[in-house]
């Protein structure tokens, strides 16, 4: 930001300060919010055993239709959502681990995000913007999956 010029208006966040200090603060007067703000982690998990058992694609023709699909929908975009909103921790853990947990991580946060791309593609019909807006961030986090490789060496490959 220093090659900016000074007339060039730049503001600089700090989004983890932003999400741990500011918006409780903001929240504090509208509890509903602040505990949506908070049900992301337990929704993230409530919905990952949800599709492990429903099926994050159908088995037989006929499990393509009908309300188990209906749920499958609805539960694969809520659960990409809530994956998207939590991943922040899980990464950090992964930039941060050391010696071969770091390959273990890795390959935990790259499956996550497959899984995650594939259940937003699925529940996009719920809100297609929503979805979409999730879809960029899983790219982004895609595109540093060949720096990961190159600099964990993992085997398999990520």
């Amino acid at each position: 930001m220093a090659s900016l010029p000074e007339s060039d208006a730049v503001a600089q966040v700090s989004v983890k300060r932003l999400l741990n200090d500011v918006m409780p603060r903001l929240l504090s007067g509208n509890p509903a919010k602040l505990a949506q703000a908070n049900a992301y982690p337990p929704a993230y998990t409530w919905l990952d055993s949800l599709l492990t058992i429903v099926g994050p694609t159908p088995r037989t023709p006929a499990d393509s239709l009908g309300p188990k699909h209906q749920v499958r929908i609805n539960a694969s975009f809520w659960y990409g959502l809530s994956s998207v909103l939590t991943l922040n921790g899980p990464y950090t853990a992964m930039t941060k681990a050391k010696g071969p947990s770091r390959c273990i991580e890795a390959h935990t946060v790259f499956d996550r995000l497959a899984r995650t791309k594939s259940a937003l593609l699925l529940g996009r019909r719920v809100h297609p913007p929503t979805a979409d807006q999730m879809l960029g961030f899983v790219a982004q986090y895609e595109k540093a999956k060949a720096n990961v490789q190159a600099a964990f060496k993992c085997k398999p490959a990520l």
